[in-house]
Protein backbone atom coordinates (compact mmCIF):
# COMPACT_ATOMS: atom_id res chain seq x y z
CA UNK A 1 0.00 0.00 0.00
CA UNK A 2 1.15 3.49 -0.89
CA UNK A 3 0.43 6.26 1.16
CA UNK A 4 2.61 9.10 -0.56
CA UNK A 5 1.15 11.98 -1.15
CA UNK A 6 -1.88 10.82 1.30
CA UNK A 7 -3.69 12.91 3.90
CA UNK A 8 -3.85 10.92 6.74
CA UNK A 9 -5.75 11.86 9.99
CA UNK A 10 -4.42 10.52 13.58
CA UNK A 11 -7.46 10.95 16.16
CA UNK A 12 -6.36 9.58 19.48
CA UNK A 13 -2.50 9.73 21.17
CA UNK A 14 -2.77 6.56 23.48
CA UNK A 15 -0.42 3.66 22.69
CA UNK A 16 -1.29 2.79 19.67
CA UNK A 17 -1.83 6.53 17.91
CA UNK A 18 1.79 7.29 18.93
CA UNK A 19 2.95 3.64 17.51
CA UNK A 20 0.74 4.80 14.10
CA UNK A 21 2.66 8.02 14.12
CA UNK A 22 6.19 6.35 13.88
CA UNK A 23 5.06 3.76 11.51
CA UNK A 24 4.23 6.54 9.14
CA UNK A 25 7.66 8.62 8.87
CA UNK A 26 9.25 8.57 5.84
CA UNK A 27 6.38 7.39 4.09
CA UNK A 28 6.19 10.61 2.09
CA UNK A 29 2.52 11.94 3.30
CA UNK A 30 1.14 15.16 1.66
CA UNK A 31 0.10 15.80 5.00
CA UNK A 32 -0.69 14.67 8.67
CA UNK A 33 -3.50 15.91 10.49
CA UNK A 34 -3.07 14.77 14.48
CA UNK A 35 -6.21 15.63 16.79
CA UNK A 36 -6.73 14.83 20.49
CA UNK A 37 -8.09 15.78 23.42
CA UNK A 38 -6.92 19.02 24.86
CA UNK A 39 -4.37 21.69 23.88
CA UNK A 40 -1.23 20.52 21.65
CA UNK A 41 1.17 21.42 24.45
CA UNK A 42 -0.23 19.17 26.75
CA UNK A 43 -0.20 15.98 24.50
CA UNK A 44 2.39 13.42 25.26
CA UNK A 45 4.26 14.42 21.66
CA UNK A 46 7.83 15.01 21.15
CA UNK A 47 9.80 16.30 18.45
CA UNK A 48 10.43 12.35 16.95
CA UNK A 49 6.95 11.72 16.25
CA UNK A 50 6.75 14.70 14.50
CA UNK A 51 9.81 15.43 12.10
CA UNK A 52 9.99 13.37 9.17
CA UNK A 53 6.49 14.45 8.18
CA UNK A 54 6.47 17.38 5.42
CA UNK A 55 3.46 19.01 6.97
CA UNK A 56 1.83 18.77 10.43
CA UNK A 57 -1.50 20.72 11.70
CA UNK A 58 -2.60 19.63 15.33
CA UNK A 59 -5.87 20.28 16.40
CA UNK A 60 -7.98 19.90 19.67
CA UNK A 61 -11.04 17.33 18.79
CA UNK A 62 -13.46 19.91 19.15
CA UNK A 63 -12.31 21.95 16.18
CA UNK A 64 -11.12 19.50 14.03
CA UNK A 65 -13.88 18.08 12.41
CA UNK A 66 -13.71 20.05 9.23
CA UNK A 67 -9.86 19.16 8.89
CA UNK A 68 -10.80 15.15 9.42
CA UNK A 69 -13.11 15.63 6.44
CA UNK A 70 -11.07 16.21 3.78
CA UNK A 71 -8.70 13.74 4.59
CA UNK A 72 -7.91 10.07 2.73
CA UNK A 73 -7.74 8.08 6.01
CA UNK A 74 -8.86 8.53 9.68
CA UNK A 75 -6.54 6.53 11.89
CA UNK A 76 -8.64 6.20 15.38
CA UNK A 77 -7.40 4.84 18.60
CA UNK A 78 -9.74 2.19 19.98
CA UNK A 79 -11.10 4.42 22.58
CA UNK A 80 -12.89 6.53 20.58
CA UNK A 81 -16.03 5.19 18.83
CA UNK A 82 -16.98 5.80 14.86
CA UNK A 83 -20.32 7.75 16.10
CA UNK A 84 -17.80 10.09 17.81
CA UNK A 85 -19.32 13.83 17.18
CA UNK A 86 -16.20 15.26 15.50
CA UNK A 87 -16.03 12.28 12.60
CA UNK A 88 -19.74 13.08 11.71
CA UNK A 89 -18.61 15.26 8.66
CA UNK A 90 -15.89 12.78 7.92
CA UNK A 91 -17.95 9.86 7.53
CA UNK A 92 -20.57 11.97 5.52
CA UNK A 93 -17.54 12.64 3.22
CA UNK A 94 -17.09 8.81 2.78
CA UNK A 95 -13.38 8.99 4.52
CA UNK A 96 -12.19 5.72 5.80
CA UNK A 97 -12.01 5.28 9.35
CA UNK A 98 -9.88 2.27 10.47
CA UNK A 99 -7.64 1.48 13.17
CA UNK A 100 -3.96 0.55 13.42
CA UNK A 101 -4.61 -2.86 13.26
CA UNK A 102 -6.16 -2.09 10.06
CA UNK A 103 -3.58 -0.17 9.13
CA UNK A 104 -1.15 -2.80 9.48
CA UNK A 105 -2.68 -5.75 8.07
CA UNK A 106 -2.18 -3.65 4.26
CA UNK A 107 1.22 -3.94 5.00
CA UNK A 108 1.92 -7.39 6.32
CA UNK A 109 2.94 -10.25 4.69
CA UNK A 110 2.94 -13.41 6.89
CA UNK A 111 0.00 -15.26 8.23
CA UNK A 112 -2.38 -14.20 10.94
CA UNK A 113 -4.28 -15.88 13.84
CA UNK A 114 -7.37 -12.91 15.45
CA UNK A 115 -8.54 -13.74 18.85
CA UNK A 116 -11.32 -11.69 20.13
CA UNK A 117 -13.68 -12.74 23.25
CA UNK A 118 -14.50 -10.96 26.40
CA UNK A 119 -12.70 -13.33 28.45
CA UNK A 120 -9.45 -15.39 28.07
CA UNK A 121 -8.03 -13.59 25.38
CA UNK A 122 -4.69 -12.50 26.59
CA UNK A 123 -4.40 -16.23 27.82
CA UNK A 124 -4.80 -17.33 24.80
CA UNK A 125 -3.21 -15.28 22.50
CA UNK A 126 -0.04 -15.51 24.05
CA UNK A 127 -0.24 -19.66 24.75
CA UNK A 128 -0.87 -19.83 20.55
CA UNK A 129 2.47 -17.86 20.35
CA UNK A 130 4.19 -20.10 22.95
CA UNK A 131 3.27 -23.26 20.76
CA UNK A 132 3.79 -21.47 17.37
CA UNK A 133 7.63 -20.82 18.55
CA UNK A 134 7.73 -24.30 19.69
CA UNK A 135 7.06 -25.00 15.72
CA UNK A 136 10.16 -22.99 14.89
CA UNK A 137 7.80 -19.90 13.78
CA UNK A 138 8.84 -16.33 14.26
CA UNK A 139 5.86 -15.02 15.70
CA UNK A 140 4.41 -11.29 16.45
CA UNK A 141 2.15 -10.92 19.52
CA UNK A 142 0.05 -8.02 19.29
CA UNK A 143 -3.35 -5.91 19.41
CA UNK A 144 -5.21 -5.62 22.60
CA UNK A 145 -2.76 -7.07 24.62
CA UNK A 146 -0.80 -3.79 24.54
CA UNK A 147 1.46 -3.74 21.44
CA UNK A 148 0.56 -2.20 18.15
CA UNK A 149 0.45 -4.27 15.12
CA UNK A 150 2.47 -1.69 13.39
CA UNK A 151 5.48 -2.40 15.13
CA UNK A 152 5.64 -5.80 13.04
CA UNK A 153 6.22 -4.31 9.96
CA UNK A 154 8.86 -2.37 11.20
CA UNK A 155 10.31 -4.86 13.81
CA UNK A 156 11.31 -7.78 11.68
CA UNK A 157 10.11 -10.21 8.54
CA UNK A 158 7.91 -12.30 10.72
CA UNK A 159 6.23 -15.63 9.70
CA UNK A 160 2.60 -14.99 11.59
CA UNK A 161 1.10 -12.43 13.90
CA UNK A 162 -0.96 -13.75 16.77
CA UNK A 163 -3.30 -11.04 17.70
CA UNK A 164 -5.85 -9.85 20.06
CA UNK A 165 -8.98 -7.50 19.12
CA UNK A 166 -10.89 -6.26 21.22
CA UNK A 167 -14.65 -5.20 20.27
CA UNK A 168 -13.33 -1.36 20.12
CA UNK A 169 -10.79 -2.18 17.06
CA UNK A 170 -13.29 -4.77 15.26
CA UNK A 171 -15.23 -2.08 14.92
CA UNK A 172 -12.79 0.01 12.79
CA UNK A 173 -11.94 -2.92 10.69
CA UNK A 174 -12.56 -2.95 6.80
CA UNK A 175 -10.42 -5.30 4.44
CA UNK A 176 -8.76 -7.18 7.40
CA UNK A 177 -8.12 -10.72 7.05
CA UNK A 178 -6.93 -13.24 8.91
CA UNK A 179 -6.25 -17.23 8.25
CA UNK A 180 -7.87 -18.18 11.30
CA UNK A 181 -10.39 -16.87 13.79
CA UNK A 182 -11.10 -17.56 17.21
CA UNK A 183 -14.27 -16.26 18.92
CA UNK A 184 -14.03 -17.18 22.34
CA UNK A 185 -16.83 -15.93 24.21
CA UNK A 186 -19.22 -13.34 24.82
CA UNK A 187 -20.40 -12.24 28.23
CA UNK A 188 -21.57 -8.58 29.55
CA UNK A 189 -19.58 -5.91 29.35
CA UNK A 190 -18.73 -2.26 27.83
CA UNK A 191 -22.54 -0.83 28.88
CA UNK A 192 -20.32 2.56 28.76
CA UNK A 193 -19.88 1.54 24.50
CA UNK A 194 -22.55 -0.17 23.43
CA UNK A 195 -26.49 -0.22 23.84
CA UNK A 196 -27.04 -3.68 24.60
CA UNK A 197 -25.49 -7.01 24.66
CA UNK A 198 -26.11 -7.69 21.08
CA UNK A 199 -24.38 -4.70 19.38
CA UNK A 200 -21.48 -5.89 21.89
CA UNK A 201 -21.71 -9.47 20.29
CA UNK A 202 -22.06 -7.70 16.38
CA UNK A 203 -19.28 -5.83 16.78
CA UNK A 204 -17.31 -8.38 17.41
CA UNK A 205 -18.16 -9.97 14.43
CA UNK A 206 -17.06 -7.58 12.17
CA UNK A 207 -13.46 -9.25 12.48
CA UNK A 208 -14.77 -11.80 10.51
CA UNK A 209 -16.73 -10.18 7.27
CA UNK A 210 -13.87 -10.40 5.09
CA UNK A 211 -12.57 -13.76 5.85
CA UNK A 212 -10.72 -15.51 3.19
CA UNK A 213 -12.26 -18.03 1.38
CA UNK A 214 -10.44 -20.91 3.20
CA UNK A 215 -10.19 -19.19 6.41
CA UNK A 216 -10.81 -21.03 9.58
CA UNK A 217 -13.19 -19.88 12.15
CA UNK A 218 -14.23 -20.89 15.40
CA UNK A 219 -17.14 -19.57 17.78
CA UNK A 220 -17.70 -20.22 21.18
CA UNK A 221 -20.33 -19.21 23.90
CA UNK A 222 -22.48 -16.76 23.71
CA UNK A 223 -21.12 -15.43 20.40
CA UNK A 224 -24.70 -16.31 18.95
CA UNK A 225 -25.90 -16.46 14.96
CA UNK A 226 -23.28 -14.97 12.53
CA UNK A 227 -24.69 -11.95 10.71
CA UNK A 228 -22.59 -12.44 7.68
CA UNK A 229 -24.68 -15.25 5.72
CA UNK A 230 -22.22 -16.32 3.65
CA UNK A 231 -20.07 -17.43 6.29
CA UNK A 232 -22.53 -19.52 8.77
CA UNK A 233 -22.28 -22.61 6.86
CA UNK A 234 -18.26 -22.45 7.26
CA UNK A 235 -18.12 -22.05 11.26
CA UNK A 236 -17.07 -24.37 13.66
CA UNK A 237 -18.22 -24.16 17.10
CA UNK A 238 -17.63 -25.76 20.51
CA UNK A 239 -19.40 -28.94 20.98
CA UNK A 240 -21.31 -29.54 24.10
CA UNK A 241 -18.07 -32.00 25.16
CA UNK A 242 -15.36 -30.06 24.31
CA UNK A 243 -13.58 -30.51 27.54
CA UNK A 244 -14.07 -34.28 27.35
CA UNK A 245 -12.28 -33.93 23.20
CA UNK A 246 -9.64 -32.23 24.73
CA UNK A 247 -8.26 -34.43 27.43
CA UNK A 248 -8.55 -37.42 25.58
CA UNK A 249 -5.91 -35.88 23.49
CA UNK A 250 -3.70 -34.12 26.39
CA UNK A 251 -4.04 -34.86 30.30
CA UNK A 252 -4.00 -32.80 33.27
CA UNK A 253 -0.90 -34.01 33.89
CA UNK A 254 0.27 -32.50 30.92
CA UNK A 255 -1.14 -28.86 30.99
CA UNK A 256 0.92 -26.65 33.56
CA UNK A 257 -1.38 -24.11 34.32
CA UNK A 258 -4.75 -24.80 35.63
CA UNK A 259 -8.67 -24.69 35.81
CA UNK A 260 -11.38 -26.11 33.16
CA UNK A 261 -11.54 -22.19 32.08
CA UNK A 262 -7.85 -22.59 30.97
CA UNK A 263 -8.86 -25.59 28.87
CA UNK A 264 -11.73 -24.03 27.14
CA UNK A 265 -8.99 -21.40 26.11
CA UNK A 266 -6.22 -23.77 24.93
CA UNK A 267 -9.19 -25.97 22.84
CA UNK A 268 -9.86 -22.95 20.24
CA UNK A 269 -6.25 -22.56 20.21
CA UNK A 270 -5.57 -25.89 19.59
CA UNK A 271 -8.20 -25.92 16.85
CA UNK A 272 -7.00 -23.02 15.19
CA UNK A 273 -3.63 -24.07 15.95
CA UNK A 274 -4.49 -27.76 13.51
CA UNK A 275 -6.25 -25.59 10.93
CA UNK A 276 -2.44 -24.72 10.16
CA UNK A 277 -1.02 -28.11 9.59
CA UNK A 278 0.80 -28.29 12.63
CA UNK A 279 1.68 -31.11 14.86
CA UNK A 280 0.77 -32.05 18.34
CA UNK A 281 4.09 -32.42 19.69
CA UNK A 282 4.60 -29.21 19.56
CA UNK A 283 1.40 -28.01 20.87
CA UNK A 284 1.89 -30.80 23.84
CA UNK A 285 5.42 -28.85 24.88
CA UNK A 286 3.41 -25.77 24.45
CA UNK A 287 1.21 -26.75 27.27
CA UNK A 288 3.45 -28.10 29.15
CA UNK A 289 5.71 -25.17 29.69
CA UNK A 290 3.27 -22.36 29.67
CA UNK A 291 2.91 -20.99 33.08
CA UNK A 292 -0.01 -18.62 32.22
CA UNK A 293 -0.02 -14.75 31.60
CA UNK A 294 1.59 -12.50 34.60
CA UNK A 295 -0.69 -11.96 37.37
CA UNK A 296 -3.45 -14.37 35.92
CA UNK A 297 -3.37 -17.82 37.78
CA UNK A 298 0.30 -17.77 37.32
CA UNK A 299 2.52 -20.56 38.32
CA UNK A 300 5.39 -19.23 40.20
CA UNK A 301 8.45 -21.19 38.96
CA UNK A 302 9.90 -24.02 41.53
CA UNK A 303 8.65 -26.70 43.14
CA UNK A 304 6.32 -25.55 45.73
CA UNK A 305 2.87 -25.07 43.64
CA UNK A 306 2.03 -21.50 43.86
CA UNK A 307 -0.07 -19.09 42.10
CA UNK A 308 -0.17 -15.56 41.85
CA UNK A 309 -3.09 -14.75 40.44
CA UNK A 310 -2.80 -10.12 41.68
CA UNK A 311 -5.52 -9.34 38.52
CA UNK A 312 -8.38 -11.08 40.47
CA UNK A 313 -10.40 -8.13 41.84
CA UNK A 314 -14.01 -9.26 42.34
CA UNK A 315 -15.93 -12.10 43.03
CA UNK A 316 -16.24 -14.28 39.84
CA UNK A 317 -12.02 -14.63 39.68
CA UNK A 318 -12.10 -15.55 42.98
CA UNK A 319 -14.30 -18.10 42.43
CA UNK A 320 -12.68 -19.11 38.87
CA UNK A 321 -9.48 -19.35 40.56
CA UNK A 322 -10.29 -21.57 43.47
CA UNK A 323 -12.01 -24.05 41.47
CA UNK A 324 -9.02 -24.29 39.06
CA UNK A 325 -6.42 -24.97 41.79
CA UNK A 326 -9.13 -27.28 43.27
CA UNK A 327 -10.01 -28.86 40.91
CA UNK A 328 -5.96 -29.75 40.01
CA UNK A 329 -4.45 -29.82 43.31
CA UNK A 330 -7.23 -30.09 46.26
CA UNK A 331 -7.37 -27.97 49.13
CA UNK A 332 -5.21 -25.19 49.41
CA UNK A 333 -4.02 -22.04 51.12
CA UNK A 334 -6.04 -18.89 49.41
CA UNK A 335 -4.68 -15.46 50.29
CA UNK A 336 -7.24 -12.73 49.85
CA UNK A 337 -8.27 -9.65 50.55
CA UNK A 338 -7.98 -5.98 49.49
CA UNK A 339 -9.61 -2.57 49.21
CA UNK A 340 -13.35 -2.28 50.61
CA UNK A 341 -15.75 -1.49 47.85
CA UNK A 342 -18.16 0.11 50.51
CA UNK A 343 -21.07 -2.41 48.44
CA UNK A 344 -20.82 -5.74 48.56
CA UNK A 345 -17.55 -5.81 50.30
CA UNK A 346 -18.51 -9.60 51.86
CA UNK A 347 -18.57 -12.65 49.98
CA UNK A 348 -21.61 -14.35 49.38
CA UNK A 349 -22.86 -17.43 51.33
CA UNK A 350 -22.08 -19.06 47.88
CA UNK A 351 -18.54 -18.31 48.44
CA UNK A 352 -17.84 -18.80 51.75
CA UNK A 353 -19.18 -22.45 51.09
CA UNK A 354 -17.02 -22.83 48.15
CA UNK A 355 -14.28 -21.72 50.19
CA UNK A 356 -14.57 -23.95 53.10
CA UNK A 357 -14.59 -26.97 51.35
CA UNK A 358 -11.84 -26.38 48.84
CA UNK A 359 -9.12 -24.35 51.14
CA UNK A 360 -7.32 -25.26 54.21
CA UNK A 361 -7.67 -21.66 55.07
CA UNK A 362 -7.72 -18.50 53.77
CA UNK A 363 -5.37 -15.94 54.97
CA UNK A 364 -6.67 -11.90 54.60
CA UNK A 365 -4.61 -9.02 53.91
CA UNK A 366 -5.71 -5.22 53.15
CA UNK A 367 -8.85 -3.35 54.30
CA UNK A 368 -11.31 -6.15 53.51
CA UNK A 369 -9.45 -8.43 56.30
CA UNK A 370 -11.27 -7.25 59.32
CA UNK A 371 -14.97 -8.15 57.86
CA UNK A 372 -13.84 -11.37 56.36
CA UNK A 373 -12.75 -12.78 59.44
CA UNK A 374 -15.84 -12.14 61.17
CA UNK A 375 -17.84 -14.54 58.85
CA UNK A 376 -15.57 -17.42 60.15
CA UNK A 377 -13.00 -16.91 62.35
CA UNK A 378 -11.59 -20.64 62.31
CA UNK A 379 -11.19 -20.09 58.08
CA UNK A 380 -10.22 -17.18 58.01
CA UNK A 381 -7.13 -15.49 59.60
CA UNK A 382 -5.91 -12.01 59.54
CA UNK A 383 -2.42 -11.40 58.31
CA UNK A 384 -2.70 -7.99 57.37
CA UNK A 385 -0.16 -8.14 54.65
CA UNK A 386 1.74 -10.72 52.24
CA UNK A 387 4.65 -10.25 54.17
CA UNK A 388 2.28 -11.47 57.07
CA UNK A 389 0.87 -14.00 54.90
CA UNK A 390 4.22 -15.61 53.79
CA UNK A 391 4.97 -16.41 58.01
CA UNK A 392 1.85 -18.69 57.83
CA UNK A 393 2.71 -21.07 55.02
CA UNK A 394 4.93 -23.96 55.14
CA UNK A 395 7.08 -25.59 51.81
CA UNK A 396 4.38 -28.30 51.25
CA UNK A 397 1.40 -25.91 51.46
CA UNK A 398 -0.12 -25.11 47.71
CA UNK A 399 -1.07 -21.25 47.56
CA UNK A 400 -3.09 -19.27 45.87
CA UNK A 401 -3.07 -15.45 45.85
CA UNK A 402 -6.26 -14.44 44.43
CA UNK A 403 -7.13 -11.26 46.43
CA UNK A 404 -10.71 -10.86 44.78
CA UNK A 405 -10.31 -7.02 46.06
CA UNK A 406 -9.20 -3.88 43.96
CA UNK A 407 -5.44 -3.19 44.73
CA UNK A 408 -5.38 0.60 46.00
CA UNK A 409 -5.05 -0.06 49.66
CA UNK A 410 -1.85 -1.28 49.69
CA UNK A 411 -1.08 -1.28 45.87
CA UNK A 412 -0.66 1.44 43.06
CA UNK A 413 -2.23 -1.49 41.06
CA UNK A 414 -2.93 -5.17 40.25
CA UNK A 415 0.29 -5.40 38.66
CA UNK A 416 2.36 -3.82 41.53
CA UNK A 417 0.47 -5.70 43.58
CA UNK A 418 1.12 -8.98 41.52
CA UNK A 419 4.80 -8.20 41.58
CA UNK A 420 5.86 -7.58 45.23
CA UNK A 421 3.93 -10.95 45.50
CA UNK A 422 6.50 -12.22 43.91
CA UNK A 423 9.23 -10.45 45.09
CA UNK A 424 8.21 -10.95 48.96
CA UNK A 425 8.03 -14.89 47.71
CA UNK A 426 11.27 -14.51 46.56
CA UNK A 427 12.97 -15.06 42.92
CA UNK A 428 13.51 -18.52 42.95
CA UNK A 429 11.07 -18.60 46.30
CA UNK A 430 12.47 -18.84 49.54
CA UNK A 431 9.71 -21.31 50.99
CA UNK A 432 10.76 -23.90 48.73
Amino acid sequence: MDLSGKKIGVFGLGVSGLAVLNFLQGRDLASLVIVNAGEPETWSLNDSHIKGFNDVKLFNQDVAAPELSQCDCVILSPGIPREHEVLKSALDNNVPLWNEVELAYRFFKGQIIAVTGTNGKTTTVSFLTEALRQCGKSVFLGGNIGVPFVKAISENNYDIAVLELSSFQCESLEEFKADAYLYLNLFENHGERYDDMNDYRLAKWQMIKKAYKDSYIICGTGSGDCPFEQLNKRISRYPDNWDEQFLKLFSKDEINVVGEHNRYNFYGAYQVYKSLGLDDLSFKKALSLFSGVEHRLERLEGDQVIFNDAKSTNELALKTAVKAVYDTYGKHILIMGGRKRHEGDLPTKEVVELLKHNCHKVLCIGESATDLINLDTSLFVDVKDIKGAKGQLDREDVVLFSPGYPSFDQFKNYIDRGQQFKKIMGDNNELR
